[in-house]
């Protein structure tokens, strides 16, 4: 089955993906349709507290926040994985 290029796709880097897979040179692909994927946040919270160091004058910080991901709404249809010896380095003999 031949694949096709779609231009206007995105090629996104990261150095998050591993490159070392198997027998430590096998790459892996992550493709995924964005619009699946939902993220909620909300701003930090930044609470300071005096009453630890009163006597040396220090103040403690709390600071917290809240995020959440759905990154497979659809049950594997929205993230695929492609790893595997096909994508082992190339050697030019």
């Amino acid at each position: 089955v031949a694949a096709t290029w779609d231009p206007t796709w995105r090629v996104i880097e990261s150095t998050a993906i591993p490159t070392t897979l198997g027998g430590g040179s096998e790459d892996c692909i992550v493709a995924f349709f964005p619009d699946d994927l939902r993220l909620w946040t909300r701003p930090a919270t930044v609470e300071a507290f005096r009453e630890g160091g009163v006597a040396t004058g220090a103040v403690r910080l709390r600071i917290y926040g809240y995020a959440a991901l759905t990154a497979d709404r659809y049950g594997g249809k929205s993230v695929g994985v492609m790893s595997g010896s096909g994508l082992g380095s190339i050697s030019w003999t």
